[in-house]
């Protein structure tokens, strides 16, 4: 496995979008499943590999929180949905207002998961 190098301060501020570039997303995505699962990573703080993982009954039906018990792990080149990494993974998330629309169309976009 390939070690990461030490995050400074100029890296860090590199990684991260500015305020207008995600202003600049946020106009731009579509609105589609695409587009609200990126405005999701972006707003809350989940994982990658937990949307992957959720299920139309993690979100509440208003959108307004989104409950993580699960996720997304490749072993040996196949990918499993399971319980997250440790205990401590699971959580609510409270959506932010301006989502929570769009988060509640997410229970129907695909079949067993959101994505």
């Amino acid at each position: 496995m390939k070690k990461r190098g030490k995050i400074t301060a100029k890296s860090w501020d590199d990684a991260n979008f500015t305020m207008e570039e995600t202003r600049r997303l946020f106009r731009e995505l579509p609105t589609d499943c695409f587009g609200i699962c990126v405005r999701v990573l972006l707003s809350t703080g989940i994982r990658v590999n937990e949307l992957l993982a959720l299920e139309p009954k993690h979100i509440s039906s208003n959108g307004s929180k989104i409950v993580v018990e699960q996720s997304l792990a490749i072993e040996e080149g196949t990918f499993t949905v399971g319980p997250t990494k440790t205990p401590a993974c699971n959580r609510v998330i409270s959506v932010p207002r301006f989502l929570w629309t769009d988060v509640a169309l997410l229970r129907n976009c695909g079949g067993k998961y959101v994505y």
